[in-house]
């Protein structure tokens, strides 16, 4: 058995960090696809927190680097009262990711935004393949992870972007 101190040294930490739903006017969703990820996968804009920063300061930080967005651009709806906590698939460390090999996964804060914005997005090419304002009836096809679209959904429901009864949680 484990001493407590060599437990807590050998167990890796979820990496802090933030996701964003940003709905534009029109109910879509903005979207994005990491370089690292196949030509079908998807996830909402974030990234990790930086020591001493606030999940807005987080979000609002990754938002304007990956993407170019300004907070003036954003109105907060709210932050979740639930955190999105998932452990790395085994292909990130068999690949020997660094950050697969430093964390056992993630854990984010969600926040919900509204936007008026209509104009192009700066994307970080170092970061994101591409981006995309997705309807929120087109979601499934494109948030494919294992819990993805059933999380997505019910954020949206929390802060009443769209009715529950509008979704299956199946």
């Amino acid at each position: 058995m484990l001493k407590r101190k060599e437990y807590s040294m050998t167990q890796k930490l979820y990496r802090l960090g933030a996701i964003a739903f940003i709905v534009n006017k029109t109910k879509r969703l903005l979207i994005v696809q990491l370089n690292s990820y196949s030509k079908d996968e998807w996830t909402m804009p974030g990234g990790g927190r930086k020591h001493g920063e606030s999940v807005t300061q987080n979000i609002t930080r990754e938002l304007w680097e990956e993407l170019g967005i300004k907070e003036s651009e954003l109105q907060l709806v709210g932050v979740s009262r639930n955190l999105l906590l998932y452990n790395f698939p085994s292909k990130m460390i068999q690949k020997r990711e660094p950050i697969a090999l430093n964390y056992t996964g993630q854990k984010k804060n969600q926040i919900v935004f509204k936007t008026n914005m209509e104009r192009n997005l700066e994307i970080d090419k170092k970061e994101l393949r591409k981006y995309m304002w997705c309807p929120i009836s087109d979601l499934e096809k494109y948030l494919i992870f294992p819990g993805q679209y059933k999380n997505a959904m019910a954020i949206l429901a929390e802060f009443k972007i769209i009715q529950k009864e509008n979704f299956s949680m199946s």
